[in-house]
C-alpha cells in the first residue's frame, strides 16, 4: 500500500506526533511505502489566492473556474501542484488532525480549498449525458481515506 499521511499538528512533540510517528512506523514495519505532508513543517499556505491559479489579479477571482482553468492547463502554483502529485502516487490518505473548536485546524482546511480543485477532485460531467457527477471519475477515484484507527484495522494492526 502507498499512504500519504497527512499531519495537521504544530508540535511533534505532541501526542499527535506520536500517534503519526508510530503509525509511520507501523507502515515500514509491514512493508508500506509512505509520503508525509506535515503542514505546520512545510509552512503551509492555506490562503486561497489568484497567484495560486496564475489569475490576473485585476480580475474578478472566481476560484471554482480559474482553479479548473489551472489545473487543465498546468499552471497551479508549485506548492499545490505538488501536493496533487502526492494525491495521485498514493491509494490510501491518512487525515490526522487534533479537534479544535469541533473542528479541524485553519491550516487543513486551507490545504482541502487550495488542493483540491474544479477538474480535479470535482467538477467532472458524465461524458454521455453532460451532467455533472456527484465525485466523477478524476484522480481521486478509488482512493481511501482513512483515519489512524481505522488505517490501524485495515492492515489489521496492533501498534
Amino acid at each position: 500500500m502507498k499512504v500519504l499521511w497527512l499531519f495537521a499538528h504544530p508540535d511533534p512533540r505532541s501526542l499527535n506526533g506520536a500517534l503519526k510517528t508510530a503509525g509511520l512506523h507501523t507502515l515500514e514495519a509491514h512493508g508500506h511505502q509512505h509520503r508525509v505532508s506535515d503542514l505546520y513543517a512545510m509552512k503551509w499556505n492555506p490562503l486561497v489566492d489568484a497567484a495560486d491559479y496564475d489569475h490576473d489579479p485585476t480580475d474578478r477571482l472566481l476560484v471554482g473556474d480559474a482553479s479548473e482553468r489551472a489545473y487543465s492547463a498546468g499552471r497551479l502554483s508549485p506548492d499545490i501542484a505538488a501536493e496533487q502529485r502526492k494525491l495521485a502516487w498514493a491509494d490510501t490518505l491518512v487525515v490526522q488532525f487534533p479537534l479544535w473548536w469541533y473542528g479541524m485546524p485553519a491550516i487543513l482546511k486551507g490545504w482541502f480549498d487550495r488542493v483540491f480543485v474544479k477538474g480535479f477532485a470535482f467538477g467532472h460531467t458524465d461524458p454521455t449525458t453532460g451532467r455533472p457527477q456527484r465525485y466523477g471519475d478524476g484522480p481521486l477515484t478509488g482512493k481511501s481515506p482513512l483515519c489512524r484507527t481505522q488505517l490501524t484495522h485495515h492492515l489489521n494492526l496492533n501498534p
